[in-house]
C-alpha cells in the first residue's frame, strides 16, 4: 500500500474530514538534495545568530567594555526572570499531577459528560472545585457536543505502536507488560504492533518471538511489521519505520473492519514505560475535546527507569530532560511533540502518516500536521507520566559518547527552521491558508529557542569576566569592574532553578534499587554541584555542534539510536 493510496483511499467516516491537494501534500515533504536558495539562508541563520550572540560581547567589549557589560547585564537579568518563571511552571505541573494521582480514569471515562458537567456547575457555584474538577470543567466547556461527531468510550481503538533496532528483551518486555497492566480494557480495545528493523534482524529475530508468544493473547490483535532495510525515498531512521507500520496497520484494520476514524496511535520508544492510566486518561482527554483530531497528545516523559544506575552527568541531564517535559505542559502554546506521543489515525491520515526524511521525525510532526491543518493544530499535554531511561553505556566512555550523541540529534530540530518559513511564511513553496502572523510568533520562538541552546550557557558561564579583559583604564567604569561580583549575585539567586530541578527530582526519582547501597543516595545530591559543567558540555557545544553542521549543508541523516541499558 503506497503512501499516495493510503491517502486517496480513506474509509467511509474519513471521507468528511480536511483532505489536501497533491499540491499541498508535495509541499508538506521536507527539502532533500538540493535546497532553493530561501531554504538556505534559513538553514544559515540559526548558526549566524548563535556565533553573533556569543561574539557580540567580545566585539562590543573591544570598543566598550562599560556597554559590553551592560549587554551582559541585561542578559543575565533576563535569564535570571526567565528561570524564575519555569520553575513556577514546572512546580505548577507537579501538582496538577498530584492533584490527579489516583483519579480512576477509566471510570470517568464512562461517565455521563452533561451530568458530569451539572455537577462542576455546582460545585463551582459553592467554590469548591478542586484542581482536577478545574481540568474537567474546561474539557467540557471547549466541548462542542452539537457539532462533534459522537465517539462511544467502548468504540475507541488503541494501536501501541513500538519501533526496535537492538534493545534487549528485557527492555522491550517492559514495554509491553506496561501496555498489557494499562487501566484500559486492553484485550479488546488495544492493538499490540512491534516494529523491528530488518536491518537487526540478527538482534530482534529472538525478542520478537518470545515477546509473540509471551503476549500474542494479551490485545485484541498482536502485530510485527518489520520495517525492510535500504528503502527508497528515506533516510534511516524511526520515520520510516513508523509510517511502513502504519500503511500494514491500515491494511489490518481493513480486514479487521475496524473504521479509521476510531483509532488511537499511540507512537511509543523501545523503553518506555506507561504509567498504568496512561490509555484510560489519553482516551479521555481525546473524546471530550472539540477538534480532536487537530491535535497530537503528549505525556510527560521522566528518564528514571535506570537512574540510579546512570553516572552524575546522565542523571543531571536526565531531571534536566524531565522538569522541561514538565514546564512546557504548562505552556501549551509552546509544546510540541517530542519522543513517545499519541495522534488519532485520522490525523494521520491529513500528512500521508509521519516524514521519512529526517531524524527528527516527533518535532517536525508537529509543524508537518500545522502546516496541513492551516495552523488549526495544537499539542495537548497529558498529566500522566512515560518513563524512559537515562542515557547508560556500557562503560562510561561509552555513555558520554551516547549522551552527546542522542542531544545533537535533539538540537538537531533546529532543521525545521528553514522548513517554517518556506511552508508557513514566504517562498515557492508556502501553504495556502496558513495563518500569517501566528506562524511568524511560533517561528521566531522557536529561532529563539535554538539560539538559546547553543549561546546562552557560554555567556553565562564566561560573560561576566569579559568585560574585564577588554577593559581600559580611559573607559574602566564600575560596570565593567563590578560585574563579576553582580553576576555571582544573579547566579546566587538563579540557583533557584537548580533548587527546583533538585526537587522534582526528589518527586519523580523512583525507589533506590536493592544492588545500590544506601551511600548512592548521598551522591545522587552532590551531583548537581556539577550543573554548570554539564549544562556547557552538552547545551553549548550539542547546540553549535548541529546549527554549525547545518551551515554548512552537512546534514545529518541517519537516526543514531541511543543504546537502552538496565543494570540486574
Amino acid at each position: 500500500m503506497s503512501d499516495s493510496n493510503i491517502n486517496s483511499t480513506p474509509s467511509p467516516v474519513y471521507s468528511n474530514k480536511l483532505r489536501l491537494t497533491d499540491e499541498d501534500l508535495s509541499k508538506l515533504e521536507i527539502d532533500l538534495g538540493k535546497r532553493s536558495k530561501l531554504y538556505r539562508f534559513w538553514e544559515i541563520v540559526p548558526g549566524f545568530l548563535s556565533y553573533l550572540v556569543v561574539a557580540l560581547p567580545v566585539i562590543v567589549g573591544i570598543w566598550r567594555a562599560d556597554v559590553a557589560g551592560f549587554l551582559i547585564l541585561l542578559f543575565m537579568l533576563i535569564w535570571f526572570f526567565r528561570t524564575v518563571i519555569m520553575a513556577s511552571k514546572a512546580l505548577n505541573t507537579l501538582a496538577i499531577i498530584k492533584s490527579i494521582k489516583d483519579v480512576d480514569w477509566w471510570k470517568l471515562l464512562n461517565e455521563d459528560y452533561f451530568s458530569a458537567r451539572e455537577k462542576l456547575n455546582e460545585l463551582e457555584k459553592k467554590r469548591r472545585l478542586s484542581r482536577l474538577d478545574k481540568i474537567r470543567k474546561n474539557s467540557l466547556l471547549k466541548f462542542n457536543f452539537s457539532n462533534e461527531k459522537s465517539l462511544e468510550p467502548e468504540e475507541l481503538i488503541h494501536v501501541v505502536m513500538v519501533p526496535m533496532y537492538k534493545e534487549s528483551f528485557e527492555v522491550v518486555r517492559d514495554t509491553v507488560l506496561a501496555a498489557v497492566n494499562q487501566n484500559y480494557d486492553v484485550k479488546n480495545k488495544v492493538i499490540l504492533q512491534l516494529c523491528p528493523e530488518a536491518r537487526a534482524r540478527e538482534s530482534n529475530f529472538e525478542t520478537v518471538a518470545k515477546l509473540k508468544n509471551e503476549f500474542s493473547n494479551s490485545f485484541l490483535k498482536f502485530m510485527v511489521s518489520e520495517h525492510p532495510a535500504n528503502m527508497e525515498g528515506e533516510i534511516v531512521g524511526k520515520g520510516g519505520n513508523v509510517v511502513w507500520a502504519a500503511e500494514r496497520l491500515c491494511e489490518e484494520l481493513g480486514r479487521l473492519k475496524i473504521d479509521f476514524e476510531r483509532v488511537m496511535i499511540t507512537t511509543m520508544d523501545a523503553d518506555s514505560i506507561m504509567e498504568k492510566e496512561y490509555l484510560a486518561h489519553l482516551s479521555y482527554l481525546y473524546l471530550i475535546n472539540h477538534d480532536r483530531d487537530n491535535a497530537s497528545y503528549e505525556p510527560l516523559a521522566f528518564y528514571t527507569n535506570n537512574i540510579w544506575d546512570a553516572p552524575a552527568p546522565m542523571r543531571i541531564l536526565a531531571v534536566g530532560n524531565s522538569f522541561y517535559t514538565l514546564l512546557q505542559a504548562s505552556r501549551p502554546h509552546l509544546q510540541r511533540n517530542f519522543s513517545s506521543h499519541s495522534q488519532s489515525l485520522s490525523s494521520l491520515l491529513v500528512t500521508n502518516f509521519w516524514s521519512k526524511k529526517t531524524i527528527v521525525e516527533d518535532g517536525h510532526q508537529y509543524w508537518r500536521s500545522y502546516m496541513a491543518f492551516k495552523g488549526r493544530y495544537r499539542v495537548e499535554s497529558m498529566f500522566v507520566p512515560n518513563y524512559q531511561d537515562a542515557v547508560l553505556g556500557l562503560n562510561y566512555r561509552d555513555t558520554l559518547k551516547a549522551q552527546f550523541i542522542q542531544l545533537r540529534r535533539w538540537a538537531y530540530g533546529v532543521s525545521d527552521i528553514p522548513y517554517i518559513f518556506t511552508r508557513g511564511l514566504a517562498g515557492k513553496k508556502k501553504i495556502d491558508g496558513v495563518p500569517f502572523w501566528p506562524t511568524l510568533a511560533r517561528f521566531l520562538r522557536h529561532l529563539e529557542n535554538d539560539v538559546s541552546w547553543a549561546a546562552a550557557p557560554l555567556i553565562l558561564a564566561i560573560g561576566a569576566w569579559l568585560p574585564i579583559i577588554f577593559a581600559r583604564d580611559s573607559d574602566a567604569s564600575i560596570v565593567a569592574h563590578q560585574l563579576p561580583d553582580v553576576a555571582r549575585w544573579i547566579q546566587t539567586f538563579t540557583t533557584l532553578g537548580v533548587l527546583s530541578s533538585v526537587y522534582v527530582a526528589y518527586k519523580i526519582l523512583p525507589p533506590r534499587p536493592e544492588h545500590h547501597k544506601k551511600s548512592r543516595s548521598i551522591f545522587l545530591w552532590l551531583q548537581w554541584i556539577l550543573t554548570p559543567i554539564v549544562g556547557l558540555i552538552y547545551g553549548s557545544t550539542t547546540g553549535f555542534y548541529s546549527q554549525t553542521r547545518l551551515m554548512f549543508g552537512r546534514y545529518l541523516e541517519k537516526f543514531d539510536v541511543t543504546p537502552k541499558v538496565r543494570k540486574k
